[in-house]
């Protein structure tokens, strides 16, 4: 028998967590933040977030309420975690304490990733960390095992999670693109999904862009974008800034490219992008260090910024990019930490994370940029995640039994299942859960 709990990531966007059963074994896929409702309690907070107890942020939305499968609590055997973003690994250091006997698996990239985390959280917990290479299958339990397979995504060694089960696999697809011309890595194999075409039971597939009818553009596209925004238009004798998602270092390497061409210096600001540069340096990625400064600490920022000959000669690469207030783009202005000139540069290369705190830090930080007169360029970027018909294609390489829509607002979920119902799918095959649900497979009645 399988079973699948919805702990977090389910009629929300973001604390991504499920729980799978099967027989005796359970295995915890995912521990991730739910950044809105985090940003906002640690903001409200004085005390330091680290001090904060982890029934104190289920509590309030921040991280996975792990009560909601606390009679599977003793059968964990693994935490298995799909890639480095926060919204999917952010919630291990505060809950380290409760996996401290039970291995943690991951790529290279986000079991470094995570180590900088817990250095920040100043953890001491002896978590079993592993790294797991690409189609090496893991026994976890009795009569389970689970199997990586690489996806492209928004930030490096993405893995798409197979688990292995006497049932049939289950696919859990959890965030990922399908890109056929990344600028870093090797585009996603088609091949060894469609092996499993005969044998998937379920897939759990994010939704995020189920209303997006399209196919997600490829991250070269992105490069291009950068490319004609400031190697095309008048940047002469101008500052020039840009922010970027501090994860997603194939669009570091398109700035620095960038910045190359112009003939200027890049320098990375900010502990978060020091933080992941320094892991993709240390899981065999690439080394950005070899190409630019990288001041970490908001002190030596300061100094840097306040002691600057000649800024056009740079190209500064900054966090802050959602607009949050303790970023360092932010600190620049609140600050005043650099004098800025009229039509100097400001790149966001993102999107806005589409929760109400974020959206409403990014406007505000974007007004006090326009009263500046700065040159502000929005939304020069490429979505890591699929769209409707790359979900489309998704499910016609895999053709699973049963649908699970995951990591999704109510609007998108919908989408989904409207979706999986365009290609064959009927109502008894699709399970539409929200957090606290759980479904037995393949019966696939609800408890």
């Amino acid at each position: 028998m399988v079973q699948i709990a919805a702990v977090g990531g389910y009629g929300e966007v973001g604390r991504n967590c499920t729980a799978f059963k099967v027989g005796d074994d359970v295995v915890l896929v995912d521990l991730g933040l739910h950044l809105d409702h985090y940003i906002k309690f640690t903001e409200d907070e004085e005390e330091e977030v680290h001090d904060v107890s982890p029934k104190l942020l289920a509590a309030v939305g921040a991280i996975p309420d792990l009560s909601s499968i606390k009679d599977w609590d003793k059968q964990i055997r693994a935490v298995i975690l799909s890639h480095a973003h926060l919204d999917h690994i952010g919630a291990v250091p505060f809950l380290a304490s409760h996996f401290e006997h039970v291995p943690i698996y991951g790529s290279a990239f986000t079991i470094e990733v995570l180590k900088e985390l817990l250095k920040d959280k100043d953890i001491d917990a002896e978590l079993d960390l592993r790294v797991v290479a690409p189609h090496k299958r893991v026994r976890v339990g009795k009569q389970l095992e689970f199997e990586f397979y690489p996806v492209t995504h928004s930030t490096p060694d993405t893995m798409l999670v197979v688990l292995h089960t006497p049932e049939g696999d289950i696919v859990y697809a959890n965030d990922f693109k399908l890109d056929n011309h990344p600028t870093l890595g090797k585009p996603v194999e088609i091949k060894p999904l469609e092996a499993l075409k005969t044998n998937v039971l379920a897939v759990v597939c994010e939704c995020l862009n189920a209303n997006e009818a399209t196919k997600t553009p490829s991250e070269s596209i992105a490069r291009e974008m950068l490319h004609e925004v400031l190697l095309e238009t008048k940047t002469t004798k101008k500052a020039i800034f840009v922010t970027t998602f501090s994860s997603h270092i194939a669009r570091l390497q398109s700035i620095l490219e960038v910045a190359k061409a112009l003939d200027r210096k890049p320098v990375f600001l900010g502990r978060s992008l020091a933080k992941y540069i320094y892991a993709a340096k240390d899981a065999g990625i690439v080394d950005l260090t070899k190409q630019a400064e990288v001041i970490k600490y908001g002190a030596h920022v300061k100094k840097f910024l306040r002691h600057l000959d000649r800024p056009y000669r740079y190209v500064f690469i900054t966090t802050g990019h959602q607009g949050e207030p303790k970023a360092v783009l932010s600190k620049i202005i609140d600050e005043h930490l650099f004098k800025f000139e009229p039509e100097d540069i400001v790149v966001f290369s993102c999107h806005t994370i589409p929760v109400p705190t974020i959206e409403a830090n990014r406007k505000h930080l974007e007004e006090k940029l326009r009263k500046l007169h700065l040159r502000v360029y929005t939304d020069v970027h490429v979505s890591g995640h699929a769209s409707r018909e790359d979900l489309r294609e998704f499910l016609d390489i895999l053709r699973p039994k049963y649908v699970v829509p995951s990591h999704g607002d109510p609007v998108m979920t919908k989408a989904y299942v409207g979706l999986a119902k365009e290609q064959g799918y009927s109502n008894d095959h699709i399970f539409a859960m929200t957090e606290g649900d759980r479904i037995t497979l393949p019966a696939g009645n609800r408890q």
